[in-house]
């Protein structure tokens, strides 16, 4: 186990044993246990190097390293009475002053004088001695696992506590030794012994160990456990391949599938199975989500056409020479799998999708928002709104109008029945065996794209307008709603954040040029009697909630400055043109965060903050040159800007050769001149130049730094 290469100069390890613990709950232990662990320590003024968490299905193993002998000492802080109830007139102390003192077991001596506002208090100072951190750890460290917090944790026996299996033993170890912890359970006390227990099949039982390296040694060699969760991932992808290799073919590993056998097991082996060729002609989607999701299997596919094999690959516990009669067990499971697929797939496809439309009507969309059919209907008057939003050619309006009405139809096929996460694949590959043309079978898999974070986008026309429209249509209708509110923390139901994300998502990485404001209104026109809510009301929400969401993708995916996006957003509405919106924001984030264009970035912030500090509330919106009269331009300055001006709007110079022009403006004139003509040409000067500067970068004076 490569998890440390020193234990110095203290280190401590605690090693809980359970019954199996489910793989839920291993899949999350590890990052919550250490931020339980950490927090502990920090609060105890416990100094360490590094915290590892490690786990198995039948331990939880934590050590932590660079522990120093004594915790830090600490100096506590009370606040006392006011000085004037502690201490009389004449100096000595009141029963106030005196009761302080007993109940902090301190002396005068011990107490300063500070000033809080108006008044003067006692302020006493402790200096806490540190403890042995030996008397503290395997208690502090016990009871961080004991807080640990998920659903359906168990009691057992008639014990008090809750975990998500019954404990069977405890092993507190600090360096070379033994060091006892004990946990009450109610019923019983559970004492830590220097025993641990090997694999259930492979190691021993349980044998001794007498110190951390000693448990880091024998656990591998006598338990037969690997107990790093990522070397057991290694040694499962190198069998993986291995064993792929033998068949000339390639493994498909799915990275979710790969965590999860890898918390399953304490001594992976890979083992072969196979399955009957007859049901390769089934859609390989539908092959492979039976042995991914529920079966727990690898696919192989062929290494040089891609195409599936009739093998898989499974993930045992035990010694894989004895695994024949797993392998055989694991085969006739697979088997009934795919001859249920096979029913489904010949029962479902007897007839075409379209023949199907009329089950949508007994389907609810959502409770008030009518049946699926009902949506289906919608979004086939949807179709031509899109495509004209979006700038398509009319041409693709026969493939829209027939991947609307049978969008969703294949989610009441048998198949999407019993395996819901097939949505959309499953109506791909029966519109291509109906003879569909492709662009109406890609559409009906791209709708739900993207299924999850870091999932492809849809890429074809007809999958991109359904998609917009089947989103835009959910979000538009459930906010059109009196009683659907704004998702909050981790909850969303209704998968709100997801729909979002993949509208904005896919305007971006298409750079559509899209009026959102506009396709909502038509979305909402489409949805008629089922409204409650005004359009207006309506809008508010969706503008409130893409508008968090955008936020998120721009400050977190691409790293943009949060000061760079709301100078931006404080010019110009990004659900008006999305697109250009971002690459405004694009273009001022390089700006500021290019160190070598310092200078450009100062000659466009300096001028810019000047402009809007002076202008203020005397904006003149829509001010152009023609506004200006130019009899009333008395002084140089006055004529040097609006000459300038009018170069930088025609193009002929670059809006940063403002600078020196602005600033001898400032310097030389008052711009509220008593003049009422030359003050107004100047504001609407400045008014003119301010518009220029948030069009071209957005509103620099909200740049920080």
């Amino acid at each position: 186990m490569p998890i440390v290469s020193t234990l110095s100069p203290q280190s401590y390890l605690l090693e809980v044993g359970c019954e199996e613990l489910p793989p839920s709950f291993l899949l999350s232990v590890e990052s919550a246990l250490k931020d339980l662990v950490e927090k502990a320590l920090t609060e105890k003024n416990i100094l360490f190097q590094t915290i590892l968490v490690e786990h198995t299905p039948r331990r939880i193993v934590v050590l932590i390293t660079g522990l120093p002998e004594e915790t830090a000492a600490s100096v506590v802080e009370t606040k006392g009475p006011p000085l004037k109830l502690a201490v009389d007139a004449t100096g000595q102390l009141t029963p106030v002053g005196q009761g302080f003192l007993k109940k902090n077991n301190a002396t005068l001596t011990d107490c300063e004088t500070v000033t809080m506002g108006a008044e003067a208090y006692w302020l006493l100072k402790k200096t806490v001695a540190g403890q042995a951190v030996k008397s503290l750890i395997a208690t502090l460290v016990l009871d961080c696992v004991m807080s640990l917090q998920g659903a359906r944790f168990m009691r057992w026996a008639h014990n008090t506590k809750t975990f998500p299996r019954p404990i069977r033993w405890l092993l507190s170890l600090w360096n070379d030794e033994l060091l006892p912890v004990s946990l009450e359970l109610g019923a019983e006390t559970l004492i830590s012994a220097g025993l641990t227990h090997g694999h259930r099949v492979l190691g021993k039982a349980s044998f001794e160990v007498s110190g951390i390296s000693n448990y880091l040694e024998t656990l591998p060699t006598i338990g037969k456990v690997i107990l790093s969760v990522e070397d057991r991932k290694k040694a499962i992808t190198d069998q993986l391949h291995a064993q792929a290799k033998t068949f000339g073919g390639t493994v498909v590993i799915d990275p979710e599938l790969l965590d999860y056998v890898s918390v399953i097991v304490e001594a992976p082996s890979v083992v072969v199975g196979s399955f009957d060729a007859s049901f390769l002609p089934i859609p390989r989607p539908v092959l492979i989500t039976v042995m991914k999701a529920h079966q727990r299997y690898f696919p192989l596919v062929n290494a040089t056409t891609g195409e599936l094999l009739p093998n898989f690959l499974c993930v045992i516990n035990a010694d894989p020479a004895f695994g024949a009669n797993m392998v055989a067990g694991n085969q006739r499971v697979l088997q009934a799998r795919f001859q249920d697929a096979q029913f489904f797939f010949e029962e479902d496809t007897k007839e075409p999708l379209e023949a199907k439309l009329p089950k949508l009507a007994g389907v609810t969309f959502q409770k008030g928002l009518g049946m699926l059919l009902d949506k289906t209907e919608r979004l086939k008057q949807l179709m031509p709104i899109f495509q004209q939003a979006l700038g398509y050619e009319s041409s693709i309006l026969p493939s829209l109008e027939t991947v609307a009405t049978l969008s969703k139809t294949d989610l009441v096929t048998q198949m999407v029945f019993e395996l819901t996460e097939l949505q959309g694949e499953v109506g791909y590959h029966y519109a291509l065996k109906q003879g569909l043309p492709e662009a109406v079978a890609i559409g009906l898999f791209e709708q739900y794209l993207p299924r999850f974070q870091g999932d492809d986008l849809p890429q074809h026309p007809t999958g991109i307008v359904l998609s917009l429209a089947d989103k835009l249509d959910t979000l538009v209708a459930l906010f059109s709603q009196t009683k659907t509110k704004l998702p909050t923390g981790s909850k969303d139901p209704l998968g709100l954040r997801r729909l979002v994300n993949g509208v904005l998502l896919t305007i971006l990485e298409h750079q559509l040029p899209i009026n959102l404001k506009m396709v909502c209104h038509g979305v909402y026109g489409v949805l008629g009697s089922l409204v409650q809510e005004s359009f207006e009301t309506t809008w508010d929400l969706v503008e409130t909630f893409m508008l968090q969401r955008l936020k998120t993708i721009v400050l977190q995916e691409k790293g943009v400055r949060f000061d760079v996006l709301d100078a931006v957003l404080a010019t110009v509405s990004p659900f008006e043109n999305l697109t250009q919106a971002i690459k405004k924001t694009d273009a001022l984030n390089a700006l500021v965060t290019d160190t070598a264009q310092a200078e450009t970035l100062k000659s466009l912030v300096e001028p810019a903050k000047r402009i809007d500090k002076m202008l203020g509330a005397k904006y003149i919106e829509n001010a152009k040159l023609a506004d200006i009269h130019e009899p009333a331009l008395v002084h140089e300055a006055d004529k040097a800007l609006l000459s300038q001006t009018k170069a930088v709007l025609a193009g002929s110079t670059s809006i940063q050769s403002l600078t020196a022009v602005v600033e001898l403006f400032f310097e030389s004139v008052m711009v509220n001149d008593d003049n009422l003509a030359v003050r107004q040409n100047r504001y609407t000067l400045l008014s003119i130049l301010h518009a220029h500067y948030c069009q071209q970068w957005g509103k620099l004076s909200l740049l920080q730094g």
